[in-house]
């Protein structure tokens, strides 16, 4: 089940990221994802230490993992950045503008 709700048979960026936890954020991010030719195909949200963030893992069709870096904001923290081509992954943990 989890495999499925993370869509992780499925190419594409997986990211997983630290966001504000504040209403319209998911959707900015959500909306500059779609400006850029890509999609959200699978989102999972989990509380994260701090009660002002957000942790959320996403899998995005139509962008590569260079294209997503660029998406975000300052404000969106890095966990883990990978995209994913069949059985094979490319990962990149450094955060935002490094």
């Amino acid at each position: 089940l989890f495999v499925e709700m993370l869509g992780s048979r499925a190419p594409g960026v997986r990211a997983s990221l630290e966001i504000d936890n504040r209403k319209g954020a998911l959707a900015s991010l959500f909306n500059r994802i779609v400006e850029a030719g890509g999609g959200v195909t699978t989102v999972s949200s989990f509380p994260a230490t701090s009660p002002h963030r957000l942790r959320i893992i996403l899998k995005v069709a139509d962008v590569n993992q260079d294209t997503m870096r660029r998406l975000l904001k300052s404000e969106e923290t890095v966990i883990d950045l990978r995209e994913i081509q069949g059985s094979r992954s490319t990962s990149s943990s450094s955060p935002v503008g490094a």
